[in-house]
């Protein structure tokens, strides 16, 4: 299933769109993970996944 995540910059850099990946594999090479939050714009999954985002 696809969810809308909400980002600003879509390059990586402003972390709008970081969520937390609570099950799943993400692509070593193609992600971007700071201070154990995963930038969703910028990094792939390998599996299924579970995700919390946060919406305010």
């Amino acid at each position: 299933m696809q969810l809308p995540i909400r980002s600003s910059c879509r390059r990586g850099l402003c972390g709008s769109c970081s969520v937390v990946l609570v099950k799943g594999t993400l692509d070593d090479v193609c992600s971007v993970v700071e201070d154990g939050k995963v930038y969703s714009c910028k990094s792939y999954l390998l599996s299924d996944a579970e995700i919390h985002i946060k919406y305010t």
